[in-house]
């Protein structure tokens, strides 16, 4: 974005605007998620609609609370320390987990 001065969301737009039609439901793969203890969210470098797309051509779209995408982490993507440190704030998450 910087060094070609790239607009972020026209590039998001252009190429998030694909034909999901390959993308077959996956009602194991439904079943497994769902039978998971706890919240279920999705933290994507890509956006929030493309995320959206797939779940609903899944038949998962019902299973996240949210999807915290590039756009929320201010275009700082994963794996920069700042996308993790504002999912957790926004999901009041400990990410630190007792031994």
């Amino acid at each position: 974005m910087a060094q070609h001065q790239v607009d972020p969301d026209h590039f998001l737009d252009t190429v998030h605007a694909i034909d999901y039609s390959p993308v077959d439901p996956h009602p194991n793969l439904v079943a497994a998620i769902a039978a998971l203890p706890g919240r279920k969210c999705i933290l994507t470098n890509g956006d929030t609609g493309h995320a959206r797309s797939v779940l609903a051509k899944l038949g998962s779209a019902e299973l996240f609370e949210h999807v915290h995408d590039i756009r929320a982490m201010t275009y700082g993507p994963k794996p920069h320390r700042q996308a993790y440190e504002g999912f957790f704030a926004l999901h009041d998450i400990d990410p630190i987990c007792p031994a």
